[in-house]
């Protein structure tokens, strides 16, 4: 196996174990207190001390995490004047800031703050500043962290969003113990974003089994997974991991110190408690939280079930494909592209044919919409890869869904008959081109892949678009009675199967 294709069948492992929310530097997405108070590893309260044209942070009360009394950032301030007074204000990694106008003014802030590989602490999100009349809730969050049951059994905890991210975090259903290989125990529990899950063929299940592994310095490979006797999925997924790639990779440095023998434990049913509140507990609280009018509520409850493997919450979110906002249902089948649970395929191809025409990208007719539901929808219909899915992505293909996960899932499942549908809306000359799927047929084909059909074109060109959807039109004149589906798309491009 190719080093990319090694690399692409370990990510995807990756993310078929994880679903908890990662906060990089580089999105600037809204967040939460809930995700705030989670994801950091330190909370200061710190005072603000100026300086001629620096700005200091110094330490004064530390919320989480072991305080550093001698913490401090420090900022060039900038002056700011537009159609008003004069406004001052610092900048911090991450885009955090402090604006000295703000009303009610006062002396200190709350800041979040992660570590760096050599130790330094930094903020990483604009959020990462937030005024002290926040304190309260802050503490609030972190109380919720160490005991959440006392807030889902109050009055009124219903749509409380902060809650339930912190359910999703703290009943987490993966976890993976491997202490004498901290780089995989790491790599396992490293967490990816919820609407990044595109792990395909691997539902859900809720198991635990170890791993024995055995260290042989003299061999190649050097670690070796033993016969594992579990069964389901997961199980399976990690058997195809250990004949693929193996294990080497995660060999520490200090190698000399493995023993001969050792295990690595994964379980996947999450913590029977937390506090006073049991898994089952937190389970329903979330689902109950589905029936929200507030689609930033459902939308978290989707995210933090998720977190926890929830099954049950499965036939919530067939039934919300037909919520009369398509928002909801843009969010109830995200939800479904992870579950990857057989019991959605019809209400999916519902889904597919009650889609209206589209024009993607062209001047006229595209809705963001209708491309949300499209594209979490053939997300879904792509991960479940259940055969019974393709008449009516063929039906949807026809109105125009081209160069998205519904192109893809038909070209990776479909026979003979899907090329006309995936060709179609090359005949259109106002939308855009998006020929990769076609490439992909022509892969589990019978026939060559042609130079030209893989040659790349600036966005703008519009005329070479042309000149190339001609070209693949003529192609398929030329070729449609001989064209004959051979293999899998599995096949054709080496990715392991589910």
């Amino acid at each position: 196996m190719s080093k990319l294709n090694m690399k692409r069948v370990i990510f995807l492992f990756c993310l078929a174990c994880l679903s908890v929310a990662k906060l990089w530097a580089t999105d600037y997405s809204a967040l939460g207190m809930g995700e705030l108070v989670e994801c950091t590893e330190k909370i200061f309260v710190v005072k603000l001390v100026t300086e001629g044209d620096q700005l200091q942070l110094k330490f004064f009360e530390a919320l989480k995490g072991d305080g550093v009394k001698n913490f401090s950032l420090t900022s060039k301030l900038h002056v700011f004047q537009k159609d008003g007074p004069e406004r001052h204000t610092a900048f911090f990694d991450g885009d955090a800031r402090v604006n000295l106008d703000e009303v009610p003014t006062s002396d200190q802030r709350i800041i979040f703050l992660t570590s760096e590989r050599g130790g330094s602490l930094r903020t990483f999100h604009p959020a990462c500043i937030q005024p002290i009349e926040k304190k309260d809730l802050v503490l609030k969050v972190m109380a919720m962290s160490r005991d959440p049951g006392v807030f889902v059994k109050s009055p009124g905890s219903d749509d409380d969003v902060d809650l339930i991210y912190v359910l999703g975090q703290r009943f987490q259903a993966i976890h993976v113990s491997a202490p004498l290989l901290p780089a995989l125990e790491s790599y396992f529990s490293r967490v990816t974003r919820y609407d990044s899950m595109d792990v395909r063929g691997l539902s859900w299940q809720h198991t635990r089994f170890t791993m024995q592994f055995a260290w042989r310095p003299a061999q190649k490979p050097m670690l070796q997974m033993e016969p594992i006797e579990a069964n389901g999925r997961l199980p399976d997924f990690i058997r195809r991991i250990d004949a693929q790639v193996g294990w080497d990779q995660w060999v520490p440095p200090n190698k000399e110190m493995l023993p001969p023998k050792f295990e690595v434990t994964v379980d996947t049913r999450g913590p029977a408690r937390v506090g006073n509140l049991t898994f089952e507990e937190a389970a329903d609280f979330l689902r109950r939280q589905l029936r929200s009018n507030k689609l930033e509520v459902v939308a978290m409850a989707y995210r933090s079930l998720s977190g926890l493997w929830d099954l049950d919450a499965v036939p919530i979110a067939i039934q919300m494909l037909r919520h009369q906002e398509r928002k909801f249902r843009a969010e109830a089948a995200k939800f479904l592209a992870g579950a990857q649970d057989a019991r959605a395929v019809d209400e999916l191809c519902m889904a597919l044919d009650e889609l209206p025409p589209c024009i993607r990208y062209a001047a006229e007719g595209y809705n963001a919409d209708d491309e949300r539901v499209s594209s979490e929808v053939g997300r879904a219909v792509l991960n479940l890869e259940d055969v019974r899915t393709v008449p009516a992505l063929k039906r949807a293909a026809l109105k125009g869904y081209a160069g998205d996960w519904i192109a893809m899932a038909l070209s990776q499942m479909g026979d003979e008959k899907a090329f006309e549908p995936l060709l179609s809306h090359l005949r259109n000359p106002k939308v855009d081109h998006y020929p990769s799927e076609l490439v992909t047929m022509i892969q589990r084909s019978n026939l060559p892949v042609e130079a030209w059909m893989n040659k790349g074109l600036s966005s703008d060109d519009r005329q070479g678009k042309q000149d190339r959807a001609a070209k693949w039109i003529a192609w398929w004149e030329a070729n449609k009675a001989s064209f004959r589906i051979v293999r899998t798309w599995r096949e054709a491009q080496k990715v392991p199967a589910p």
